[in-house]
């Protein structure tokens, strides 16, 4: 009889281990998706900030690369 009640305890403790885990588990995916979340904002802003930057006191190369970045961020934000 002693066994049966050990071998229940056993269980239970080994499914609120479980239990416990899948909480944790879930936990830590809503915490990665509350900082990618977070990361697309600020890179949204520094997309918009280049995407809006004022041109016209650019030298000729600067505006060539300014105008790569803004095509790359384009087509990110086109996705």
């Amino acid at each position: 009889m002693a066994m049966a009640a050990t071998k229940s305890a056993k269980k239970k403790s080994a499914e609120a281990m479980k239990s416990a885990n899948e909480k944790l588990a879930e936990a830590m995916k809503s915490a990665k998706a509350k900082i990618a979340e977070a990361n697309d904002a600020e890179n949204f802003i520094k997309w918009y900030e280049t995407l809006m930057k004022n041109t016209s006191e650019m030298c000729e190369e600067e505006r060539r690369d300014h105008e790569t970045h803004c095509n790359f961020i384009r087509g990110k934000l086109a996705d």
